[in-house]
C-alpha cells in the first residue's frame, strides 16, 4: 500500500490474517468476538483502504505490503565488522 493511504487498525489486519489462513466471514466474526455485519463492514473498510474490489484482492495487497515491509529492514541491515580488543 502506498505511505498516503490511511493505515490498517490492528483488527482489520486480523481479518486479513484469518481470511488468509482459510476462516469465512462467519468463523472469523466468532474468532474474533464479533457480528458478521462487524466483519463485513471491516471488509468494506478494507476494500476502501487497498482500493480494491474484492476481498481476494485486498487480502493479497494487504500481504504483498506486509512481506515488502518486513523484508526492507533485512535488505537494509549492514554487518559490523568485529571489534579487536
Amino acid at each position: 500500500m502506498k505511505s498516503e493511504e490511511r493505515a490498517l487498525s490492528l483488527r482489520e489486519l486480523q481479518v486479513v490474517d484469518l481470511a488468509a489462513a482459510g476462516y469465512c466471514d462467519k468463523e472469523i466474526a466468532a474468532q474474533l468476538g464479533v457480528s458478521l455485519a462487524t466483519i463485513r463492514t471491516y471488509w468494506d473498510r478494507l476494500r476502501s483502504k487497498t482500493k480494491t474490489r474484492s476481498r481476494t484482492h485486498a487480502v493479497c495487497v494487504v500481504l504483498l505490503a506486509k512481506a515488502k515491509s518486513s523484508a526492507m529492514p533485512a535488505a537494509n541491515r549492514t554487518v559490523a565488522s568485529p571489534r579487536s580488543s
